[in-house]
C-alpha cells in the first residue's frame, strides 16, 4: 500500500506560518483484533474481546489546516482536520451477559481461575465509511521573570465530531450471532 501527504506552508508575516496538508492513511487490523480472544478480568465484571477474522483493513483521506502564530509574548495556533475513512474499523457496542451454572461466562472463569459476574462481549468491525473531524486550538502567554525564570501561561482547546456515513454493516459479525444466541 502506497501513503503519503502533501503539504503547503507559507509565511504571509513574521512569525505568522498558514499550512493546509492532504494524505492518506491504512490502518491494517492487529493479529489481536483479528485472531485472538481476550479477557480483561475487572474484579465483578470483564470485558470480553472476540476475535473478527473478517476485519479489513481500514484506508482515510486526511486533510488539515490551519495557522501558528510564533511571536516574543505569544504562541499560539489553530488547526482544522477533516478525515473521511472508508473500512473504518470501530469498537462494536458491548452485549452484557450475566453469569451463571453453565454459561459463557462461568466456562471462561473456570478456563482463568477468576472469579466475575458479568461480561461485556466486545469486537473490533468494519463499518462503510467514516468521517472525524475537529478542531484543535492552543496559547502559551510566558512571562519573563528575570533571573528566576519565566512563568507560562497556556491553554489547549479540542473539538470532535464523528459520524458514520453509511450506518448498515456490509458483515454480520460473530458478536451479532453470539448477542442473538443470548
Amino acid at each position: 500500500a502506497h501513503t503519503g501527504s502533501l503539504a503547503l506552508i507559507g509565511r504571509p508575516l513574521n512569525g505568522v506560518t498558514v499550512f493546509g496538508r492532504a494524505g492518506n492513511s491504512l490502518r491494517l487490523p492487529a493479529l489481536i483484533e483479528t485472531f485472538f480472544f481476550r479477557v480483561f478480568n475487572q474484579g465483578t465484571f470483564a470485558f470480553v474481546f472476540y476475535p473478527n477474522a473478517n476485519i479489513k483493513p481500514e484506508r482515510g483521506v486526511n486533510v488539515d489546516t490551519g495557522i501558528k502564530v510564533n511571536k516574543k509574548y505569544l504562541r499560539a495556533g489553530l488547526t482544522y482536520y477533516n478525515n473521511t475513512y472508508t473500512n473504518f474499523i470501530e469498537q462494536s457496542a458491548p452485549v452484557f451477559q450475566a453469569g451463571g451454572p453453565g454459561s459463557v461466562t462461568e466456562r471462561i472463569n473456570h478456563e482463568l481461575n477468576t472469579n466475575f459476574g458479568f461480561a461485556f462481549w466486545m469486537q473490533r468491525r468494519n463499518t462503510g465509511r467514516a468521517r472525524t473531524q475537529g478542531l484543535e486550538g492552543e496559547f502559551e502567554v510566558p512571562i519573563s521573570l528575570g533571573d528566576v525564570g519565566s512563568l507560562n501561561f497556556s491553554s489547549n482547546m479540542s473539538w470532535q465530531h464523528g459520524r458514520d456515513l453509511t450506518p448498515t454493516y456490509a458483515q454480520r459479525c460473530a458478536l451479532d450471532r453470539q448477542a442473538q444466541y443470548n
